[in-house]
């Protein structure tokens, strides 16, 4: 029985319920990986097998190439003001999870943060309202533009592009995991040995236009949304301070009050 999208990061749920799968051949391949299938648990009871970005978004036909910010910081110019789109964090944890692994990175720190909550931010219920706000010319910015909600404006040929930042693009990875004592163990074993591989990367992520974990894949999504440069993977320490900042309501303190 497989587990998957498997988050809880406490090592002795993990030793309870999973059983390690880092000894599995195509896990054990070196050089191919863009993101480490060990990036949230060393022995390998999760494993890492895709991955997420949302990187920011912007209206092409009203941010030009020119004015692209380049770095998160450049969000807090003036001219952004008001401009800039993003879920409500009272909702969402798209923000926290972003931004708590830059500020765990020492790319941004919580002077950015507040600087950031006065920019007039409009907050929408969900991601999907804002990435069609950006889409249709309704806000320049999105501060987060998840793939999974722009793919489809993007194939219809939408004028929205995600962005390349300076500090790098956060990663969240979707996990996959083996039930410990299934009457069947090897049967998991192969199968993630094939998920891992080159080939069952290529075949099972290019129907969801995903990012496969492996650098010698391609990636099965339109050209406007990749981006380059740094992939900063979130860590076990990343997803609990996320967990825990949402609950306290940490950016609704400080971008709402």
């Amino acid at each position: 029985m497989i587990l998957r999208s498997l988050l809880c990061s406490k090592r002795k749920v993990q030793s309870r319920l999973t059983a390690s799968l880092a000894d599995i051949p195509s896990v054990l391949e070196k050089d191919v990986w863009s993101v480490d299938p060990f990036v949230l648990d060393r022995d390998g009871h999760l494993i890492a097998h895709r991955y997420q970005t949302n990187p920011p978004l912007v209206n092409t036909q009203l941010v030009k190439t020119p004015e692209e910010p380049k770095s998160y910081k450049d969000l807090l110019q003036e001219r952004w003001k008001g401009k800039i789109a993003d879920g409500d964090p009272v909702i969402t944890s798209g923000a926290y999870t972003v931004f708590v692994t830059l500020m765990n990175q020492g790319l941004v720190d919580l002077d950015f943060l507040r600087a950031l909550g006065k920019q007039d931010i409009r907050f929408f219920t969900g991601t999907a309202e804002v990435v069609r706000a950006v889409a249709k010319g309704e806000y320049p910015i999105a501060l987060l533009g998840p793939l999974v909600n722009t793919k489809e404006y993007m194939d219809q040929g939408a004028p929205i592009k995600a962005l390349t930042m300076q500090e790098g693009t956060v990663v969240q990875v979707s996990t996959i995991a083996g039930i410990k004592n299934a009457p069947h163990p090897n049967a998991a074993k192969l199968f993630v040995n094939w998920v891992m591989s080159r080939e069952g990367q290529a075949i099972y992520t290019k129907p969801l236009g995903i990012f496969p974990v492996r650098k010698d894949v391609e990636a099965f999504i339109p050209p406007a949304g990749k981006v380059t440069g740094k992939l900063i993977s979130q860590t076990s320490k990343d997803m609990d301070d996320v967990t825990r900042l949402f609950g306290e309501q940490f950016l609704v303190k400080l971008w709402k009050k």
